[in-house]
């Protein structure tokens, strides 16, 4: 199905300056970032993918794919760098609140994030006292049942990699800017609740409020619209579906949340 709405998002050239060596991309101190991680998770998936099928030849592997909603937006910016990403039209000037795209130094920002997603879901899934039917993300409803390919299609050995990749019964989570996917074995019903429920309450745990009294209200972090749409095997048509479900700060998971030292 075609999408009947046209996704809008503001660029701004942040290498822009009236004066010689002055924008906010010439005056990043890139020396103080951490490494952006996520340009290589396409490259690190693959490879594990390769690597668990060498593992369990004969194993189904199924794979979870979750969009966050609006992942740039939910960085604000302090207002000393807000100052500094205004864009002038004319009579109208916008200051830009959240991180915009075209500056230098907020991929690694957001990386630092995404990555301590990524981290918490692998985590999760090795953690022996997390029992997802207990504890897991209110949005797990909306996953529904594995697609399992049909039984004609038959497994083909995987080849024999020059690296060495390393990895488990649990399987393994990466992130891809604001697209996070999960690839492990159907070991178990178990194995499967285990590898489907974990980036959903990784992400409802780093999203969730810090207080009861917290002030800033946020949406849901998972992308309702296109986990409903990909449930469906449709393309999502209505760019509001995810404003009919509540805000993510009108829940807080108060169980007692597993430890994953």
């Amino acid at each position: 199905m075609e999408s009947t709405w046209t996704k809008i998002r503001l660029t701004h050239d942040l290498s822009f300056s009236f004066l010689p060596a002055s924008s906010m991309n010439d005056i990043a101190i890139t020396e103080g970032l951490t490494a952006c991680q996520y340009g290589f998770a396409i490259f690190w998936f693959l490879h594990i993918i390769v690597a668990l099928r060498a593992k369990f030849s004969r194993v189904l592997l199924l794979l979870t794919k979750i969009d966050w909603k609006s992942a740039y937006r939910r960085i604000h910016l302090p207002m000393f760098l807000a100052l500094q990403c205004i864009v002038v039209l004319t009579d109208l000037i916008k200051k830009a609140i959240s991180l915009p795209f075209g500056a230098s130094p907020f991929p690694s920002l957001f990386s630092d994030i995404s990555e301590t997603v990524t981290d918490l879901a692998n985590a999760l899934q090795g953690c022996p006292s997390w029992d997802p039917a207990v504890v897991h993300s209110q949005w797990c409803h909306l996953l529904g049942p594995p697609k399992v390919k049909p039984a004609s299609i038959v497994f083909r050995p995987a080849r024999r990699l020059i690296v060495d990749v390393p990895v488990d019964d649990h399987g393994k989570a990466e992130t891809f800017m604001d697209d996070s996917f999960n690839l492990f074995p159907a070991l178990s019903p178990l194995h499967i609740l285990r590898g489907a429920w974990s980036l959903p309450l990784a992400l409802d745990i780093i999203s969730c409020p810090l207080g009861q009294g917290e002030g800033v209200v946020r949406e849901v972090m998972i992308s309702l619209t296109k986990l409903i749409a990909e449930k469906n095997e449709q393309t999502p048509d209505h760019p509001g579906l995810d404003d009919r479900y509540p805000p993510s700060a009108h829940f807080s998971p108060r169980r007692q949340i597993p430890s994953v030292d």
